[in-house]
């Protein structure tokens, strides 16, 4: 980022020493997230013409699945037992991988059982929608 910023030097410490993580790191977010909420800058957490697909047009947000602290696609718990995943198609296969075992991990803390998850080709725009949908983004795939 271009520009001053601040930060305490007991933290710049840290992050001039840092290593880069040798496996692809995974989050799972849920909607109105602070991470995905919390910035105006968003163009750092996903590309420009994928905005429509995480944030509604009052600026919430839905679901969604991190690959390196990046949105790389929106889920939604459709039933007890199924989970959607709308991909942006940028996924390694080790985020494949990694993006499943932590649905299975989710589903497992959350019911009791393993959720079978269901990619999805196709998902309607936040912001072609109603106020709401940022809670059940993939409700119509």
């Amino acid at each position: 980022w271009a520009g001053k910023h601040w930060v305490l030097r007991i933290d710049l410490d840290r992050i001039m020493h840092a290593t880069k993580p040798t496996r692809t790191q995974v989050s799972l977010l849920a909607a109105l997230d602070p991470y995905t909420m919390g910035f105006r800058r968003r163009a750092r957490l996903l590309n420009h013409n994928l905005h429509d697909f995480v944030y509604d047009r009052s600026g919430n947000a839905t679901s969604v699945a991190l690959e390196d602290g990046r949105v790389a696609g929106v889920w939604d718990v459709s039933t007890r037992s199924e989970v959607r995943f709308f991909s942006f198609n940028t996924l390694t296969s080790a985020a494949t991988d990694r993006i499943g075992s932590e649905f299975t991990r989710m589903g497992s803390f959350l019911t009791g059982m393993t959720l079978k998850v269901r990619w999805v080709d196709q998902m309607t725009p936040l912001t072609d929608r109603r106020a709401g949908w940022v809670l059940k983004p993939l409700h119509d795939a």
